[in-house]
């Protein structure tokens, strides 16, 4: 056993490898999963999800990459339920000057798991099909379709992440929340992008939190527009550290036999935007200050695209159960309503 340790929790794994850094936010590297219509869709949390962690890796500022891991090592995410469940790895950063850090998975994920819709629940299947036979079997999968040989989660540094001796290197944990996240089309209505038949799938967007140095606690909300300008529900979680203070969080859509069109990808109302640590504060009254981008991280091309933000300025916390309204404002300024309840 080595001193980097991988904890898990349900719902939400935490890896952890060497690191001295800020704390920050990551954005999952896949197109936004786009359907017209998500009545013929719906959700739930898989039994088994299995990823292979192939590589990490640190990038200079000349683009050139610092492989500090590789392998192939597989993570249920749905089975180890506590911190006191450990996979390690042995990890070991140079010294240098570093503008962002990578994880990369294999493309291909088995998940095991159902689906109800409309009463009918569709079971994953080895075969690829038979999905109205139980019982759930593992079934081999990819993020909505993708044909990418490897998945990432990438993070810029910002300040520059400088490694040297004398420097003590800590830990960074990666928060992968897979709740709602195995998903069916059963042929009606439109299918989603990258899809080409019924089946299981899963969206775009594996939601992912990032904190360095700290064992971070979580609140999740589920949150809808309350003015027409978007249907359906998203999932915001926040992770706060030892202090209570805010250092990173996602956000996505809810496919629960929604039946809605989530346009807004990206946005806080159409729930794809992960949260950059930039546009996440605390305020003197204890409210969340949320600024979230449509934007991309490209790891392997050092890029980011950044198109309209959403903005609010007062996300209220609150316990389990209770409820909010509040307001939010696009970079044009126009204002719209939203209401939230924390879940977990």
């Amino acid at each position: 056993m080595t001193d980097k340790l991988i904890k898990f929790f349900k719902r939400l794994v935490l890896i952890q490898v060497a690191l001295l850094a800020l704390v920050a936010g990551f954005r999952y590297l896949t197109p936004n999963l786009y359907a017209s219509v998500y009545k013929a869709h719906s959700a739930n949390k898989p039994e088994s999800f299995i990823l292979k962690v192939i590589s990490i890796n640190f990038v200079k500022e000349d683009n050139s990459q610092v492989n500090v891991w590789s392998g192939e090592e597989e993570i249920d995410l749905m089975t180890l339920t506590s911190l006191s469940d450990v996979r390690a790895f042995d990890v070991s950063v140079p010294s240098g000057t570093y503008r962002q850090f990578s994880i990369h998975f294999s493309k291909d994920y088995k998940v095991k798991g159902s689906v109800t819709i409309g009463g009918s629940t569709y079971y994953t299947k080895a075969a690829h099909t038979g999905f109205s036979t139980a019982p759930a079997e593992l079934e081999t999968l990819n993020i909505a379709g993708q044909t990418m040989d490897v998945q990432s989660f990438a993070r810029d540094f910002s300040p520059r992440l400088t490694v040297g001796s004398g420097v003590a290197l800590t830990s960074v944990n990666i928060l992968i929340d897979a709740e709602e996240f195995l998903t069916y089309w059963d042929g009606s209505g439109s299918a989603p992008s990258g899809v080409s038949a019924v089946g299981m799938c899963m969206p775009s967007y594996l939601p992912v939190g990032i904190a360095f140095n700290v064992m971070p606690t979580k609140q999740v909300y589920r949150y809808s527009s309350t003015d027409g300008y978007t249907n359906g529900e998203g999932r915001l979680t926040l992770l706060f550290d030892a202090s209570g203070n805010p250092i990173s969080g996602n956000a996505r859509p809810r496919y629960i036999n929604s039946g809605d069109n989530f346009t807004l990808t990206g946005g806080l109302m159409g729930g794809t935007g992960a949260v950059e640590l930039e546009y996440l504060k605390k305020n003197q009254d204890g409210s969340i200050w949320i600024k979230m981008y449509d934007s991309i991280a490209m790891a392997y091309m050092g890029q980011t695209q950044n198109s309209d933000y959403k903005l609010i300025e007062s996300f209220q916390l609150t316990a389990v159960g209770a409820s909010q309204n509040g307001t939010w404002k696009n970079a044009a300024g126009t204002t719209r309503t939203f209401s939230a309840t924390r879940i977990e």
